[in-house]
């Protein structure tokens, strides 16, 4: 009896209970709006990140082999990936289910999410095959822009949704209980 919280009061939000027994707190308008925005934002930051997967797949960076070390392994690359796919299905059952560890699951996976995503921003995205050195490029040209140079845009613009999605994800779960 040394730490106790708060008692509910008639204004506190109302509590149901799970099959397991565990209260669930039920959302109110203003929790499921900012859960669905949460939603939202992790939707585009998946898609505009999808494209950039594609691009890097399409380039057979899954294929190359690797003899000096450059840019992130893929495999940072792919668990970058697997991690945030498992935390967007995990939030839309949070918001199906309405159950509060799952929201906090959600977080807990989008912090290796970032984690990943700050590692290959520092060591730099893997390329794709190098060309041939007596081989003239023409990115840059009027024509053909250069490759890397068309995707930075994309990759911190993937950043800035990536923040703005941990931080509605994190204000949700905290909204949620």
């Amino acid at each position: 009896y040394l730490i106790t919280g708060p008692q509910p009061g008639p204004s506190s939000p109302q509590t149901s209970q799970a099959a397991s027994g565990t209260p669930v707190r039920e959302n109110t308008g203003g929790d499921l709006a900012l859960s669905l925005a949460a939603l939202g934002a992790w939707l585009i930051t998946a898609g505009s990140g999808a494209y950039l997967l594609g691009s890097w797949i399409i380039s057979s960076g899954i294929r190359r082999k690797r003899t000096p070390p450059a840019g992130a392994p893929p495999a940072v690359l792919l668990g970058h990936f697997g991690l945030a796919t498992t935390g967007l299905v995990v939030w839309v059952i949070y918001l199906i289910a309405d159950w509060t560890p799952l929201a906090w699951t959600a977080v807990g996976l989008l912090l290796p999410v970032t984690g990943l995503g700050l590692a290959m921003a520092t060591l730099g995205l893997p390329s794709g095959p190098p060309r041939a050195a007596n081989v003239p490029s023409r990115a840059g040209t009027a024509g053909t822009p250069a490759r890397g140079w068309v995707l930075v845009p994309l990759v911190a613009g993937h950043g800035l949704l990536a923040a703005a999605t941990l931080i509605l994800v994190v204000l949700a779960a905290i909204g949620a209980g």
